[in-house]
């Protein structure tokens, strides 16, 4: 069995499954749960995010068109809701990408 069979058959204990959800999460996952709870968007940019563990992460921009149909006020409504403003942005995955709430990126 290679490498890349082994890690598909691994049961992890961190996020409880086989493979592990950092084989499977094509946009990332919590460092401490390997798990996410969805993406938020701000201007076209994406925000992967752990609730329980109060993290975000950048996966890009302009990769999914839903941000088209969101206004910056739904953005910084569902922003507020969430708390994102607690949320600690993972830096080694962004490469220095802040969210920025203060103009219409559109």
């Amino acid at each position: 069995m290679n490498a890349f069979e082994q890690a598909q058959t691994t049961y992890c204990e961190v996020c409880d499954s086989t493979p592990c959800n950092k084989q499977s999460e094509y946009f990332g996952v919590c460092p401490t749960c390997h798990k996410n709870d969805g993406c938020i968007n701000i201007g076209q940019g994406h925000w992967m995010y752990c609730k329980a563990h109060k993290v975000m992460w950048y996966i890009g921009s302009n990769l999914f068109s839903a941000w088209r149909e969101e206004t910056l006020e739904y953005q910084k409504a569902r922003w507020v809701r969430l708390g994102m403003t607690e949320f600690l942005t993972i830096e080694d995955a962004l490469r220095g990408v802040q969210p920025c709430l203060d103009h219409d990126t559109e």
